[in-house]
């Protein structure tokens, strides 16, 4: 059977994606959007959220300046899933910020504002199905990306010039690879968020060639 392969796709000249310039770098922005687990079933968290709080906290005790955002639940939320982060959340207090469910223009507006976006993924079935947007419209929105290796995200993403590689193989492989990424220089980091931009690496024009030839050989069966 004839297929092709394509990531999700946007149109990066739709106005909601123009960036007109990254804001200077005081105090390091995070942002995590998503669902990171079914308030019904909390048993199967797609996002773990509590790895990456858990290793800011640390980081937060060790002098590390930043803003954690997290939009799409409430603090309640996180405390129904994971009960014992009662104490990390208020190490972290004003350090993080919960924004629950936002729409979507709203989210974009926040990521534009951030210096990194970031998700951590298990490995399973969920995890393995389909690619996850909140990769796309972060590098469209040119914010580099904090991430563990899932879905097909390797193909993508490049090691120090569109995000960090976040090694999940335990608690202190995680806080170790967030380090890694704070301490970044500002500009640097600046270069970086410049870099995802100007890639435009989820502009369906990009694929146009690919998608005419598929199309062709479909005519052709």
């Amino acid at each position: 059977v004839k297929t092709i392969l394509v990531p999700p796709l946007v149109d990066s000249n739709d106005p909601k994606w123009i960036v007109n310039n990254h804001a200077e770098i005081i105090v390091l922005q995070l942002i995590y959007a998503g669902s990171p687990f079914s308030v019904k079933c909390k048993e199967t968290a797609k996002d773990r959220l509590d790895k990456i709080l858990i290793s800011l906290e640390r980081l937060k005790e060790e002098g590390y300046k930043f803003q954690m955002h997290v939009v799409g639940i409430h603090a309640a939320d996180l405390l129904f899933a994971f009960p014992l982060l009662e104490t990390t959340l208020k190490s972290l207090g004003s350090s993080i910020i919960f924004y629950g469910i936002l729409p979507h223009p709203e989210v974009i507006q926040l990521l534009k504002g951030s210096d990194y976006s970031i998700f951590l993924r298990d490995d399973s079935l969920v995890t393995r199905a389909g690619f996850p947007t909140k990769f796309v419209e972060s590098i469209t929105c040119g914010i580099p990306v904090l991430t563990n290796n899932s879905s097909n995200i390797a193909e993508f993403l490049v090691n120090g010039e569109n995000g960090f590689w976040i090694d999940i193989s335990n608690q202190e492989s995680i806080y170790k690879s967030l380090q890694k990424a704070f301490d970044v220089t500002p500009e640097k980091l600046l270069k970086m968020k410049r870099s995802c931009y100007q890639s435009a690496m989820f502009d369906y024009r990009n694929y146009l060639t690919a998608f005419q030839s598929f199309l062709n050989e479909q005519d052709q069966i």
